[in-house]
């Protein structure tokens, strides 16, 4: 996302999307007897917006592009348009390569995590099957609700440090596995350690692995001094 985006305001086109997309979470949410849903959508509608940028009483009026996505993607998983919010979530945010490396990585660890949700209902003394969509959801809630858990409310969308996104990812993963019957948990959680540990080592400096006392060594003379010979 361009840096000046933070202090772009929502257009009117903008804002009518998002009050159009609240709308119709609305009406769904109703529908399935969800009991937030007892609001009036006035209130519904900034409650959304509340939880999506984990900003109280942001007003869309004074809300920037920044808050456009998050906003957006929180109410098409209500809406039950998982693929759209999977794209608004992955675009939302800083935008560096390792961002988006790490975002790609927890979309497919939610994917993963749905298999493990049908596969778990089919296993229940009594089946129960479910479709792909409604999995999905329940997988992106699920990760919501861990994220908040573990970054004081915060939503995935609002993590700009790859390592907490990593480990997120690392939490979907070992949820899924469970659910899906495979690997051992003891033998993930010690590659996962393993793994965060590396990439806290990782040198920001690409010659950084080149200590700075092998760097000085390099600048000396290779040779040792000797002594001038007689004439």
């Amino acid at each position: 996302m361009n840096g000046k985006w933070k202090f772009t305001r929502l257009s009117g086109t903008q804002i009518s999307q998002l009050c159009t997309l609240a709308s119709r979470a609305h009406k769904i949410a109703k529908g399935r007897q969800h009991p937030d849903a007892e609001l009036n959508a006035e209130d519904w509608r900034k409650h959304g917006q509340d939880e999506a940028t984990a900003i109280h009483g942001l007003s869309l009026r004074k809300a920037t592009q920044e808050h456009y996505l998050p906003i957006r993607g929180y109410w098409w998983v209500i809406i039950g348009n998982v693929q759209q919010a999977f794209y608004d979530f992955l675009n939302a945010g800083p935008q560096n390569e390792a961002m988006r490396q790490v975002k790609w990585r927890l979309a497919g660890e939610v994917s993963r995590l749905a298999d493990g949700i049908i596969a778990s209902k089919l296993r229940l003394p009594i089946p129960v099957q479910i479709d792909n969509a409604q999995a999905a959801k329940e997988a992106w809630n699920y990760t919501t609700a861990v994220c908040r858990d573990k970054n004081a409310g915060l939503p995935p969308s609002s993590l700009f440090s790859p390592e907490e996104l990593w480990q997120l990812c690392d939490t979907i993963y070992n949820r899924a596995s469970a659910m899906l019957k495979v690997g051992k948990k003891e033998n993930r959680n010690k590659s996962q350690r393993a793994a965060g540990k590396a990439r806290k080592n990782a040198p920001s400096d690409p010659l950084e692995p080149f200590s700075r006392e092998s760097e000085d060594r390099l600048k000396q003379p290779s040779y040792e001094a000797r002594e001038p010979l007689p004439l």
